[in-house]
């Protein structure tokens, strides 16, 4: 996640929901499996910012 705006540096604590911030680092998806595990979500909602992946990944 990016930095909270200050809307949702309020809310996600309101709501129960922890974040971390994202980083350089590669994705860890047993972090993520867990957190969701532990929030006991059916669904998830996933965000592309595909405006930044370069064109020769696709082409």
């Amino acid at each position: 996640m990016q930095e909270p705006t200050v809307d949702e540096k309020k809310l996600l604590p309101e709501l129960g929901l922890d974040y971390q911030l994202e980083d350089d680092q590669q994705v860890d998806v047993k972090k993520i499996q867990k957190w969701i595990d532990q929030h006991h979500f059916s669904k998830i909602l996933v965000h592309f910012d595909i405006d930044v992946l370069d064109r020769k990944l696709f082409f």
